[in-house]
């Protein structure tokens, strides 16, 4: 028998950008639909909002993976 897992994302409409935070076991994305920026851990538990203040269209993100603070993003 073959064990395979499965995550269903939900409540997301138009992902443009991707970033992993490797050190923090963190994934982030741009929504642009939704004008904001979330996260999750990698198995999509604890997921939550990270910036929706005056985001017209988020295109892209990058994790600062040394500090781990900063979020770099494209609109």
């Amino acid at each position: 028998m073959i064990a395979i897992n499965c995550w269903m994302v939900v409540e997301i409409q138009e992902v443009n950008g991707l970033s992993v935070d490797v050190a923090a076991g963190h994934i982030y994305w741009t929504d642009a639909q939704r004008q904001r920026i979330e996260m999750s851990d990698y198995d999509g538990k604890n997921r939550r909002v990270v910036i929706h203040v005056d985001l017209l269209t988020p295109r892209a993100v990058l994790v600062d993976a040394v500090d781990g603070l900063a979020i770099i993003f494209t609109i």
